[in-house]
């Protein structure tokens, strides 16, 4: 049996704990096979001044946070070790060593994975919706003004990562420049991960997780 908490209930601290707990049980004592996977959190990215912060993520990545996504996952750590599949760390451990993290201009998926517990950006961030790819672009900065860039400025893929929303144009979004033209992409959806890249990473994770136990 695996047991995937939503983000509909994610913040039931005492619901989600409960839930776990009677899975946890009618699993049995002789042979108990349950996979309790810990909630990972929306992909929704906040700006402290100097990078990207994907709050839930990293709260969950921190000793002591006292999120409730870190909380959910430590209930199933301290009382049911044996069932836990951490979700956020198992995608991080299969961040990639060479794809750039858009991001956090400098650093590879994996870098930011270790560093700070962020699940690889390409997970939701949808490529095959774009002509480029991350290798393609430059950084050009931060961008806290409303609107976009004059087309006169910059090169064609030149990007700025917003920090400061603007309407319905949240911080994170991305500003690349495009045959001439400034455009914006956003990550469609901060609950889903893209089914081709992250979900298939998420069920080689649990793949692998049940062969380790003999399952």
């Amino acid at each position: 049996m695996i047991a995937w908490h939503g983000q509909n209930n994610g913040g039931d601290l005492e619901q989600v704990n409960e839930v776990n707990a009677r899975l946890a049980a009618i699993s049995g004592s002789t042979q108990p096979r349950v996979l309790l996977m810990s909630k990972l959190g929306q992909y929704e990215a906040t700006f402290s001044g100097r990078i990207v912060v994907v709050d839930q993520e990293q709260q969950a990545y921190a000793n002591g946070s006292g999120s409730n996504t870190a909380r959910m996952r430590d209930f199933i750590r301290d009382y049911y070790p044996q069932f836990l599949f951490d979700t956020r760390a198992e995608l991080c451990a299969t961040a990639s060593p060479t794809i750039p993290d858009l991001w956090h201009p400098g650093k590879r998926e994996k870098e930011t994975a270790d560093t700070w517990g962020i699940v690889p950006f390409s997970y939701f961030f949808d490529y095959s919706a774009v002509s480029w790819r991350p290798n393609d672009l430059t950084f050009s900065g931060y961008r806290s003004a409303a609107g976009l860039p004059s087309n006169g400025t910059g090169s064609d893929l030149d990007y700025y990562i917003r920090s400061v929303a603007d309407g319905s144009n949240p911080v994170g979004q991305l500003l690349v420049k495009e045959a001439g033209v400034w455009v914006t992409h956003s990550i469609a959806n901060k609950i889903h991960m893209v089914p081709d890249v992250g979900n298939i990473a998420l069920a080689k994770r649990i793949k692998l997780k049940l062969e380790t136990k003999g399952w």
